[in-house]
């Protein structure tokens, strides 16, 4: 067994090693954002050239529904740790996440996943039109990870997919955990393993966890990147939440809650080291220093590589790091200082001014051209990050929305400069970036975006079945699960009628692919109606006592309830 003060030793050993020795081989990113925080340490920062001196309007995308966050906000305040605030802690399905990313042949595309409706949608750059979706079992909560034109990605179902950017195809899927009956969460149906961390791939595998209880199995698996193929899965007794972390080290950092992240050997699953830490689901990685948080007060601490140096703390968690340089965010000051001197334990401010804002914050450019992006609330202000200049500022259109996350990509193939914004009511706005003024004030609307449908009227003989099993129930609300509404119609007058939601079960892609686009237009998907293709043959999904009725559409129009 470890002391206390042999395992600290022995982090701090592995964190110099790793940023130091190992050289933390920071990937420039090219012309994308293939990553939420734009790489494998989380940094935020996106090395690539932007030349940009206005932004224009480009497009806006208004057909994801509102996020629906897992957890709910902290309490008001905590007697116990004398605080009379809490910030939240598990904030990163609190926003749907952009990317910026490359397809196999070359081609850019932005990329959006969502808690609301559970499908990964993809948008032609200049046009913000959807060129597919894929939708899954339950809410993806956290941004995929992108490596030779694929998204690895995992969600509440429990499994982690890959999927092609050129065309949305499945090349493989895998139940991280055990394959269970899901069990109902957050007023969905999900996995009792669902994966709540990011999936992080490398050349060669994909890493993933699943679970959240240790005392009910809590996995971590590697992957083969081509076929899927478990190359180890271990159990652990943490709970790991947020986004994972890589280097050229063989290390893989998994950040929890509550809990002190930790570090397990990439190749083969062991535990390596904890890594101090106030908790929180937070983490980053520089040359300098290793990043976490946020602890009840907000704040991320910072673990100096050099020895004997001192534990630094940054109030908030809007932190980018790049060009030799550590901005931080807020709310009152924005500040930059020397990443050098971090290393050392030291805080050394190149300089300070007053900033109000402190919803999302992201870097890109160079070591002699850093720019910065911070938003809050409907408000972006574009800084140059080597003083604090104020270059633009931009505001959406609907000034009562509320900026979450943000993505930023320089020129590439079929793209100009391109900044991307999600926001709090599930809309999508990009602005592109020009060099001789912006003359476009006007967002434009996809042209094929499908307007948001009526509810459609369902027939009265399915209105009249419905209402007779209803009157049978001996509850007003829970599941129905139905197998066979291909048209729909049964599932419809379900939710029309009652406070009931529904799980429809249904046997050819094709008829799961045209409800899943028929109620996410009637914008009853995912809060009210969930879609699987599901084999007549196959098992149940769900337990028994999960669901109320089964309702089951006979050849002859025969329902019958269990």
């Amino acid at each position: 067994m470890f002391t206390k003060s042999q395992l600290l030793s022995f982090a701090q050993r592995l964190l110099t090693g790793v940023l130091v020795a190992g050289g933390l081989a920071m990937q420039p990113v090219m012309a994308d954002w293939p990553a939420h925080r734009a790489n494998p340490q989380r940094t935020n920062f996106g090395e690539q050239e932007i030349t940009a001196t206005a932004w224009e309007p480009l497009w806006y995308q208004p057909v994801l529904g509102s996020p629906t966050p897992a957890w709910p906000a902290p309490a008001k305040a905590s007697l116990w740790n004398k605080l009379s605030s809490l910030e939240p802690r598990m904030t990163d399905d609190s926003g749907d996440i952009p990317l910026i990313a490359r397809d196999a042949q070359g081609a850019y595309h932005v990329l959006v996943t969502s808690s609301a409706n559970d499908r990964l949608i993809l948008l032609a750059p200049t046009t913000g039109e959807i060129e597919w979706q894929y939708v899954m079992r339950a809410p993806i909560r956290y941004a995929p990870s992108i490596v030779d034109g694929i998204a690895y990605l995992g969600a509440d179902d429990g499994m982690v997919r890959a999927v092609n950017l050129s065309d949305g195809a499945e090349v493989w899927s895998v139940h991280v955990g055990p394959a269970m009956p899901a069990i109902i969460g957050n007023n969905r149906l999900i996995s009792p393993h669902p994966v709540r961390t990011s999936v992080l791939a490398d050349s060669q595998f994909v890493y993933a966890s699943a679970g959240l209880f240790p005392s009910q199995g809590v996995y971590l698996v590697a992957l083969d990147r081509a076929s899927g193929k478990v190359h180890w899965r271990r159990n652990t007794t943490k709970s790991p939440q947020g986004y994972l972390l890589s280097t050229d080290d063989n290390l893989l950092y998994v950040p929890t809650g509550r809990a002190t992240p930790f570090a397990i050997r990439r190749d083969n699953g062991e535990f390596a080291a904890e890594l101090p830490s106030p908790g929180g689901n937070f983490c980053m990685l520089t040359k300098q220093a290793f990043f976490s948080g946020p602890g009840n007060d907000g704040s991320v601490q910072a673990r100096p590589s050099a020895t004997d140096a001192k534990m630094l703390t940054f109030a908030g968690r809007l932190i980018v790091a790049g060009a030799n340089r550590i901005w931080t965010a807020n709310g009152k000051q924005l500040t930059c200082v020397d990443a050098g001197a971090l290393k050392q334990g030291e805080m050394t401010p190149q300089w300070s001014l007053d900033c109000s804002l402190k919803g999302t914050m992201i870097g890109a450019g160079s070591s002699e051209k850093p720019i910065l992006f911070i938003a809050q609330g409907p408000k972006i202000e574009i800084r140059n990050g080597s003083d604090g200049t104020l270059l633009n500022e931009l505001l959406l259109p609907n000034v009562d929305d509320a900026i979450q996350y943000l993505a930023v990509s320089s020129a590439g193939k079929n793209m100009p400069e391109t900044l991307v914004a999600t926001t709090q009511s599930g809309a999508i706005y990009a602005w592109e970036g020009t060099t001789d003024g912006a003359h476009n004030e006007n967002f434009a609307e996809p042209t094929s975006l499908p307007a948001l449908a009526e509810r459609t009227s369902t027939t009265p003989k399915s209105a009249q079945r419905v209402a007779a099993v209803l009157e049978q129930l001996p509850v007003a609300r829970g599941w129905i699960l139905l197998m066979g509404d291909d048209d729909g119609d049964l599932a419809r007058s379900i939710v029309t009628n009652s406070e009931f939601n529904v799980l429809s079960l249904v046997a050819q892609q094709m008829i799961a692919s045209r409800l899943h686009t028929q109620f996410q237009g009637e914008q009853i998907y995912g809060s009210r109606v969930s879609v699987w293709l599901q084999p007549d043959d196959a098992t149940l999904p769900m337990r028994q006592a999960c669901s109320t009725p089964l309702l089951k559409e006979h050849p002859a129009s025969e329902m019958m309830l269990n």
